[in-house]
């Protein structure tokens, strides 16, 4: 597993982590294969050791602070779209800032088979106008507890 988060927080994810999931690793590009079953690193490592990370295919790429990745053209956004993986997980408590595009990029970051076209998302919610997309944005917030009670159903289920 790949647990992506900010450098400031690292070492704190790292150690609770390490008690609950047994044999965590910090990036480095001298990891191997098997020592290991998570692997922490920053936003910025992501960048750096792109090629490293790349070698594997994850179980699992979690990213806290899920909002970095808003943006799918940020070099952040497009190394972890890079990367081969099984599962991906957002963590993010960042609500979704008055914009549909930041919607579309995250769910295209989780699930890039359904969600591979913006223009055909807008579609979906046929925005003309400013007014219409804040319209939208404030009703997708009145589900978001929703969401979150089916996003723990799933992930009690999965067992993640």
């Amino acid at each position: 597993m790949l647990f992506d988060c900010q450098k400031a927080v690292a070492r704190r994810w790292w150690e609770a982590l390490s008690h609950s999931a047994g044999c965590v690793a910090w990036c480095a590009n001298t990891q191997v294969p098997g020592k290991w079953d998570i692997c922490v690193t920053s936003f910025e490592m992501v960048i750096t050791e792109k090629a490293c990370l790349k070698r594997f295919h994850w179980r699992y790429i979690i990213i806290d602070e899920a909002h970095r990745i808003k943006n799918e053209n940020s070099r952040l956004s497009v190394v972890l779209r890079t990367l081969k993986c099984n599962n991906r997980l957002l963590i993010t408590g960042t609500p979704l800032q008055n914009n549909l595009h930041e919607l579309w990029a995250l769910l295209n970051f989780l699930l890039p088979e359904l969600f591979h076209d913006a223009e055909q998302f807008d579609d979906w919610f046929k925005i003309e106008k400013e007014e219409d997309q804040q319209e939208v944005v404030a009703q997708l917030h009145k589900v978001r507890l929703l969401l979150r009670v089916c996003v723990l159903c799933l992930c009690v289920c999965l067992r993640v």
